[in-house]
């Protein structure tokens, strides 16, 4: 299956069901548990019938952390946190609370930064490096800029070869 756009997800909850159900199972659910083919379907469930192992559709993702209805999260959160819009403001469009979007949307940077994790551990580093530096995380009252407690720096980043770089030397 293709690469979702957000927005065309969010039209329809159907088809976004469906592309995240493909993504899970990649076409033949099995057992989380044991691996075994051969399940049952039970009231919105599915059990294994070597090991008796009940499970939903988004058992073992990230999706199954947040308990809500599909149809509410692939259609209206997922939307609007690609978009930008701000938990405090969601609250007044879909029938949750502000403490479950903030869950939620905890749950989808997870979820981006292990993906972005995995990426980042199979890229091979060319030759040419881009190097900046930019501070995340402390505290606002105090010291600002450098020497604020509790900041992580992060300060490389891969060049495509297309740009124009600087070239590292290997020793």
């Amino acid at each position: 299956m293709r690469d979702a756009n957000p927005i065309e997800l969010a039209y329809s909850v159907t088809k976004s069901i469906a592309y995240f159900r493909h993504a899970r199972w990649r076409g033949r659910r099995i057992c989380p548990r044991c691996g075994y083919r051969l399940l049952y379907y039970l009231n919105e469930r599915y059990g294994c019938k070597r090991c008796r192992y009940k499970f939903g559709e988004f058992t073992g993702t990230y999706l199954e952390e947040l308990r809500i209805a599909p149809n509410i999260i692939i259609s209206h959160l997922l939307y609007l946190f690609a978009v930008g819009v701000p938990a405090y403001r969601i609250r007044f469009y879909v029938p949750i609370s502000l403490a479950t979007i903030e869950h939620a949307f905890r749950v989808f940077r997870e979820a981006i930064y292990d993906s972005s994790l995995d990426e980042l551990k199979e890229l091979k580093l060319s030759d040419k490096l881009e190097m900046d530096e930019a501070l995340f995380g402390g505290h606002r009252k105090g010291k600002r800029g450098w020497g604020a407690e509790g900041k992580t720096m992060v300060f490389i980043r891969n060049i495509p070869e297309k740009r124009q770089g600087h070239n590292v030397s290997s020793t």
